[in-house]
């Protein structure tokens, strides 16, 4: 039983603590494993019966400390959902406890209200039922994490079980199909999955957020140690070929990605602007430009989940700035309303352009319909409990691709959010699977892509539709700072025959920062998405049509 004192002076931090560690053990078990790969290479050419059966004592070894991982992670995502739900349950618990003093009145230690003046019997009883909810709720989080552990406890039934792979489904699947087979495996079939085809479980929608966390980052790993020993061979090599040189390069700039994943997995931001948030990993691809889908927080665990899509010149490499993004939702969320917890992806699922002249095409748009559609039913099969509040942000392109799948799959999310957009693939926001009040956006006054109109296949406002951060497009248009200027200028010194005659002011060039500044510190967009993805949609500060 948690008392009322126990919760209110409660530290989560604690348990976000220890379930850093936890994952810190278990990557050091597996570079313990990786170390007994290469330090027993030798023994491969020891002849006869005795060196046969030592390379399968040493094999079976090896496969047991990498099979206790799973644990050891599971452990760390148990520890880091108890993390989440104290939060949320503090939060509920200092909100109440905040206005029962404001009654005014005060409360002790066992959570009785005593008012110090005249107050309504009513109020008193709201605040108490607020007190009994927020200690059911750190209850149930006790008893849930403790039965958790319990069943990772050696001896409960968790040896590794072989699964026929035909049976497994493929990518693209029903998520609420794959839900119900992941269901039905044993706990040991889903550790032989998740430990040896890691790469099969990864990118199933309808499988819960933690298991895919623990598949993607051993594929994570098994990508860093591939493509960094190719990096390697080709570093040490005296010239290279033109093709080699170009290999090369996309090799580090893939591993300079995958390493922003990585920092972001193993450590969560410290700052005023950073989630602390556990990163769950829910794809990984290194193929081409590369995918990676990351949530910050648990989804399946999380009231509030937004799903942010990045836009043109996206890709594998340039992952690292919109990692801290959607941390600076994530924070901007959890802070707004520490009662409900948020948690913030990042969808990276589809090919974004490449340039300016690539993001002109719609194909790119049509190509992440399906699978946006797919990830977000399938975080609502996997979610736990009472359904979350579900919001989609798409900046520039991104926005356009969300528009797309809006438009062909109604429903969603609950909220769309536009930033600094295109267009969306549709001329009226009526048109897009949500009630008009739900659609939102917001374009800076020095955002450039607000002028962006295709001259081949002209459109009403924009390259893909009417502007939707204008009155006829019929959405909520929120404000955000105006940016950047649009022209850039300096100063000119004026001399004739040696002598200063002045200066003057004049455009030097173009800027299009102000589309890359909506997330800036102390930018009314960023308070303003916050409200939105928390559903506290009176504060939302509005703005007149253009």
């Amino acid at each position: 039983m948690v008392t009322f004192a126990q919760l209110r002076d409660a530290d989560p931090a604690l348990f976000a603590t220890a379930a850093a560690a936890w994952t810190a053990l278990a990557a050091a078990t597996e570079s313990r494993a990786d170390d007994l790969i290469r330090d027993t290479r030798p023994l491969e050419g020891w002849e006869g019966g005795a060196g046969a059966a030592a390379r399968r004592f040493l094999d079976r070894f090896r496969r047991d400390v990498e099979d206790d991982q799973v644990p050891l992670r599971r452990i760390a995502i148990l520890l880091d959902a108890h993390h989440e739900q104290v939060l949320k349950a503090r939060g509920m618990l200092h909100s109440a406890l905040e206005r029962a003093r404001a009654l005014p009145a005060t409360v002790g230690e066992d959570g009785t209200i005593t008012p110090t003046g005249v107050v309504e019997p009513a109020r008193v009883a709201g605040l108490v039922r607020e007190f009994e909810a927020a200690l059911r709720l750190a209850a149930d989080t006790d008893g849930h994490t403790a039965r958790g552990l319990a069943g990772l406890a050696p001896g409960s039934g968790t040896a590794v079980t072989g699964v026929p792979l035909a049976a497994v489904p493929g990518r693209g699947s029903s998520p609420a199909a794959v839900r119900e087979w992941w269901r039905g495996l044993s706990d040991g079939e889903r550790r032989f999955l998740i430990t040896r085809h890691p790469e099969l479980v990864g990118w199933l929608d309808g499988v819960p957020a933690g298991d895919r966390d623990l598949a993607n980052r051993l594929v994570l790993e098994q990508r860093r140690e591939t493509l960094g020993a190719r990096r390697a061979d080709l570093e040490a090599r005296r010239s290279l070929s033109g093709a080699e040189q170009r290999e090369l390069g996309a090799i580090r700039r893939t591993l300079g990605g995958l390493d922003a994943i990585n920092d972001r997995l193993v450590d969560a931001p410290r700052g005023a602007e950073g989630s602390e948030q556990r990163g769950y990993l829910l794809g990984i691809d290194t193929d081409r430009d590369g995918l990676a889908v990351l949530a910050v927080g648990n989804p399946d665990a999380a009231d509030n989940v937004l799903t942010y899509l990045p836009g043109t010149g996206t890709d594998l490499s340039t992952v690292a700035g919109d990692v801290a993004r959607v941390d600076r939702m994530a924070f901007d969320a959890n802070k707004l309303d520490p009662t409900r917890r948020t948690a913030a992806i990042l969808w990276l699922g589809y090919d974004a352009p490449d340039n300016l002249v690539a993001a002109t095409s719609g194909g790119y748009a049509s190509g992440a319909e399906e699978d946006l559609s797919r990830f977000q039913s399938g975080l609502r099969v996997t979610h736990d409990g009472v359904p979350s509040h579900a919001s989609i942000i798409g900046h520039s392109y991104g926005s356009t691709a969300v528009g797309f799948a809006a438009r062909e799959h109604p429903g969603l999310a609950d909220d769309l959010i536009f930033v600094g957009s295109p267009g969306v693939g549709v001329d009226h926001a009526g048109d897009l699977g949500v009630a008009s009040g739900h659609v939102w956006s917001s374009t800076a006054r020095n955002d450039p892509i607000q002028y962006a109109a295709n001259p081949v296949t002209p459109q009403p406002d924009l390259v893909f539709g009417t502007n939707p951060s204008t009155g006829r497009f019929g959405g909520q248009v929120f404000t955000s700072a105006p940016g950047d200027p649009i022209v850039t200028t300096g100063h000119v010194s004026i001399d004739v025959l040696g002598h200063h005659l002045g200066s003057v002011t004049v455009p030097t060039g173009l800027s299009g920062h102000a589309h890359s500044q909506y997330w800036d510190a102390g930018n009314p967009a960023r308070a303003n998405i916050a409200d939105i993805v928390t559903g506290h949609y009176a504060e939302v500060a509005t703005e007149g049509p253009r």
